[in-house]
């Protein structure tokens, strides 16, 4: 399989990502025909679990090696090479070919990649080299703090993490982090690839159905492409940005502007429904642009474990 590459530089500018694998060879299939002739990426990544499931394995492996992806190695992956059995019916090393054993062992945990535009990314698994890290999009609060792989990911600075495990298809953003969780094929119907498009500044979901592979609505995204807030950063809107920070109280994901202005919702009902105690009138009286969409969920720089 060709891959189109950027003509203006070696960093990618589109890049099809896969998530978790599972042995879905037919899906596979289909889903690296489409990223190479409907969506004419620039590289493909993959999250790895290329093993354990419905499928074909050995299929698995050929197809990702001819496409030249960038692939990084599961935890199902890691306890087929380690010979642990965790699950029945697991794929065994003498069930594999030569050819995809050699594959499986060449997997790293991580992969520090760049895009076009000096987009910064790390293709993982679960977080970092921890490929059982259990993130999702769904953590606040002392889970985020706790979390150790994000904690050291969130000292980098703006990053945009391209990720697996959870088989729970996200994009959200922690602090400078923009994050991505790609899916997983074994889920029929249900989202399992992303393209990343760092010249439109947009990530669309995709899935394969029965009338072939679908792209979901394409969303804006901005941390790890730049400032913070995607575009040119005032040092009013930092400072704004900084006191909410400072005051706000750790807790859900909300998107501000959907509470006070489109939800129409009050000050008071919102606090309410969020279960917070603080931060909606602390960012109505900061005077948020209307870029800064979300409150940060803690501090990255202050997190404190008791």
């Amino acid at each position: 399989m060709r891959l189109f590459r950027s003509s203006e530089s070696d960093a990618p500018a589109r890049v099809g990502v896969v998530g978790d694998v599972h042995a879905c060879d037919e899906r596979l299939s289909l889903l690296l025909d489409h990223l190479r002739t409907r969506e004419r990426v620039d590289a493909i990544w993959c999250v790895g679990d290329i093993v354990n499931g419905p499928g074909d394995p050995d299929r698995c492996a050929a197809l990702l090696a001819a496409a030249g992806a960038v692939t990084v190695r599961g935890n199902h992956d890691r306890w087929l090479v380690e010979g642990v059995s965790v699950i029945p019916d697991a794929h065994r090393r003498e069930e594999l070919t030569a050819e995809t054993n050699a594959f499986l062992d060449s997997l790293p945990p991580s992969a520090d990649l760049e895009l076009a535009g000096g987009v910064r990314a790390l293709l993982c698994h679960g977080l970092g080299d921890n490929d059982m890290n259990n993130l999702t999009a769904d953590d606040y609060g002392y889970a985020l703090e706790a979390n150790d792989e994000l904690q050291a990911l969130l000292r980098r600075g703006p990053l945009l993490v391209v990720k697996g495990h959870r088989h729970r298809a996200a994009i959200w953003r922690v602090g400078d982090l923009t994050l991505v969780d790609a899916g997983t094929l074994l889920s029929p119907e249900a989202t399992c690839a992303v393209v990343i498009d760092t010249s439109a500044r947009t990530i669309t979901p995709l899935r394969v159905s029965e009338a072939g592979v679908v792209a979901g609505p394409a969303q804006e995204f901005s941390a790890g492409l730049g400032p913070w807030y995607g575009g040119g950063v005032t040092d009013a809107d930092a400072e704004r940005r900084r006191w909410v920070r400072r005051n706000a109280i750790p807790g859900h994901w909300m998107d501000v502007k959907a509470w006070i202005t489109a939800g129409g919702l009050g000050e008071e009902q919102a606090i309410c429904e969020c279960g917070w105690k603080g931060p909606v009138r602390a960012e109505h009286e900061a005077g948020m642009t209307d870029a800064e969409e979300h409150l940060l969920p803690l501090k990255p720089d202050s997190a404190v474990r008791p």
